[in-house]
């Protein structure tokens, strides 16, 4: 997959079949979803986001996934009510539009339970206001070249309010350091 990563400039990063289907395997294996879980997905598949949350975790699971040629909020609200989508996952504007579009438009999406949010912090306004909708709208953080390392679980959005962005996936390592790459104590922000 293609990725600017932190310097700009467009570079592929080579991932193994392997690298992909252990990556996909612990994200969903924390998530509550089985294989009537039906994806809406409006990243495109050729972003990490789309392809490996997009296809690989419905696949894994046996589960359904629902696409969105071009991103509309009010779309999108259609799209997820005639599906039945009960879980999707974006980068955090994905979301905002979304929930703005609900309340401009007094609309829900009674089957939507689930939203993972990457690419940009949580604040705990919007974590909150996915709530007032049956939402639980978590944080997931993770990079093209090795797919998700921590997501927050489902059961303690709401706890942790957007104050911190996840736990590491089962099978991962993380370390969290200053911006001299010293380690930091636990509970300290870092990277």
């Amino acid at each position: 997959l293609s990725t600017s990563g932190t310097t700009g400039k467009p570079k592929q990063a080579m991932l193994t079949h392997n690298n992909i289907l252990f990556s996909e395997r612990a994200f969903v294996k924390g998530l509550p979803l089985d294989e009537s879980s039906v994806m809406f997905m409006p990243s495109p598949l050729n972003h990490a986001t789309g392809f490996f949350h997009g296809l690989i975790s419905p696949f894994l699971l046996g589960g359904t996934t629902v696409l969105q040629q071009d991103f509309s909020a009010r779309a999108a609200i259609e799209i997820m009510n005639d599906e039945r989508a009960t879980w999707s996952m974006g980068a955090t504007p994905f979301v905002y539009d979304i929930l703005n579009a609900l309340e401009a438009d007094e609309a829900s999406v009674p089957t939507l339970k689930l939203f993972l949010s990457g690419g940009a912090p949580l604040p705990s306004s919007l974590v909150e206001r996915a709530r007032t909708h049956g939402i639980a709208l978590c944080e997931c953080y993770g990079s093209t070249e090795s797919c998700p390392h921590a997501y927050v679980p489902p059961e303690r959005c709401q706890e942790w309010n957007g104050r911190w962005s996840g736990i590491a996936l089962e099978g991962v390592e993380m370390r969290i350091v200053d911006k001299s790459r010293r380690e930091v104590a636990r509970g300290v922000c870092g990277e």
